[in-house]
This record gives C-alpha cells, structure tokens and sequence, in this order.
C-alpha cells in the first residue's frame, strides 16, 4: 500500500520510518535508519540496500518559505548518529577520499509495519521512497566523548551561503593527508597532488618544487601508535598514516 494511502486510511501498526542516504566524493554511500533494515545486523534490506540502525534522533527545521511566492522547504536538519563502534567515524570521516562535509544527504520518509506471517519487516509501497529532504552536509561533530556523532545539513537550494576563509580555523586540519609512500612523495613534490597542502612527508627522499631543497618534512612517532580511540595512527616505522 501507498504511503499516501495507508495515511488517509489510518491503518494501525506502522510506524513512520527515517532512511538517510549520504553520498560522498568518491561516489559512495552510507545509509542509516532510526530501525534496522540490514542483513549483516540481522535485519531486512529495504528497497535492495542495506540501512544500518545508526539514527538517534533528528532534528528537522520547521518549513519555511523561499520567497513570498516560492515553494515551501525544510531549511536544515541535524541528524544525530551513534558511532560507539567508530565504524561512521573511521569508516567515512577519516577517510581522505570521503568525509561528511559537502557530501549530499537525502532524507526519504515510508511507513514500516512487521509481517506476522514471517517476522520480517513489510514496507509502503512507494518506490523509490518519498524524498523529504536534499542538502549538503557540514562538518560533523563529536559528542558523549565520540559516542555520537552529530552531521548538519542545509537545504541544497539554498544559494546564498558562501563560506570564509576557504580553510576554516578549526581544531583537525583540512588538508588531505598521506597515507602511504607514495602519496607523501606526491603530496611533498608535486605542487598539483592534493597533498601538497599538508607536505607531510619524513622519509621520502625528492625535491620541493618552491625552494629546491630536499621535500622531506615532518616527525614521527613510535611503532603502530594507537589514539585514544585504539585506531592505528602510525605504521611499523613510526610514520604517521592519519593526520594526529
């Protein structure tokens, strides 16, 4: 049945469900839901992808006008997500190639109900499902000492944002970061690689473009560091593989 249709009809049992759908520079997705719809934690996909059951809560601007004779849009939302595990975090923040902020989220709304005969969940038959919001994420944030992590996000059709300074001053750095050999030779010689901002490059031997000196830059530490939250920091040499 219609999402549409089982309103109107004010049938009991289903419950209004949440689907987020992040997409990230590189082209990949993470999806997440306030209940479990993944086969991996036990649960059933909807609409053929998995949604992990990361969703806390959600909090959804009232909607608001664009103009006097524009159409009505949800202005921003902030999604709050569980990250005890780290999987979000490492997963998709820490990864160079990712990260939440300028990635596009869509929010879609359907009606879930569990199906007595089989125990699995049975969905509105909206296909895809109703899209209620499209925007573009900032940066996240950590709370409950990164138990939580909590992704804003303002509507895409909202033209009159511009951001300064370009690199914002902020506690992580914004440069990409090297993450093997090869990179940090790249990322200390080549001026056009997106790594020269950062340059950081201890023990890769080549020649720094601007002053003609040898590229190589920064410290080390000990063998397979670890941070705070156990994650792996440095490589058997003692070269960091994560911006610290």
């Amino acid at each position: 049945m219609a999402l549409t249709s089982i309103i109107a009809s004010k049938e009991l049992g289903y419950q209004p469900v949440l689907l987020a759908t992040y997409q990230f520079a590189d082209g990949s997705f993470f999806r997440c839901s306030t209940h479990n719809f993944s086969t991996g934690e036990g649960g059933n996909q909807y609409n053929g992808n998995d949604y992990l059951a990361r969703i806390d809560a959600q909090d959804i601007q009232q909607v608001q006008a664009r103009s006097e004779q524009g159409v009505d849009r949800i202005a921003d939302v902030t999604i709050h997500l569980y990250n005890a595990d780290q999987l979000i975090f490492t997963t998709y923040e820490q990864n160079a190639a990712r990260g939440f902020k300028g990635a596009k989220l869509k929010l879609a709304l359907v009606l879930m109900d569990i199906d007595p005969a089989t125990g699995l969940y049975t969905f509105s038959t909206d296909s895809p499902a109703p899209v209620k919001f499209s925007g573009i994420c900032d940066a996240p944030s950590c709370e409950a000492g990164g138990l939580m992590l909590i992704v804003r996000a303002t509507t895409s059709h909202n033209l009159s944002r511009v951001d300064f300074p370009i690199i914002h001053v902020q506690q992580r750095c914004a440069n990409f970061f090297a993450r093997n050999a090869a990179e940090r030779l790249a990322g200390a010689s080549d001026m056009s690689d997106w790594r020269w901002g950062c340059g950081y490059d201890p023990d890769q031997a080549g020649t720094d473009p601007e002053i003609g000196g040898d590229c190589r830059r920064g410290n080390t530490t000990t063998a397979l560091a670890t941070d705070p939250q156990g994650n792996v920091i440095s490589d058997a040499a003692g070269i960091f593989v994560t911006c610290n």
